[in-house]
């Protein structure tokens, strides 16, 4: 998690995905080869900016996320209180 300004914020996940690990097992089997596929990284890079509003704040999001993480971010601010004037 990085910041790019005041009301900015970047989350990036750097991870290996499951079909590399599954592949590298099956490749371990066979073949020392598989141990490669470990290697295999995948990122996702998610930009998060607030912006004011005569109303309140606009939450602006971009980037390329997978589900689980979009979920995480819906619930977050579907928690979030709303203030009505």
């Amino acid at each position: 998690m990085t910041s790019a300004g005041g009301n900015t914020l970047i989350l990036t996940r750097r991870y290996t995905p499951t079909w590399a690990i599954v592949l590298a097992i099956v490749g371990l089997l066979l073949f020392f080869v598989g141990l490669l596929l470990l290697l295999v990284k995948e990122t996702e890079t998610v930009t998060i900016a607030l912006t004011e509003t005569e109303v309140g704040t606009r939450v602006s999001i971009s980037g390329v996320a997978t589900q689980s993480m979009v979920a995480r971010l819906n619930t977050v601010l579907l928690a979030m209180p709303q203030v009505t004037a």
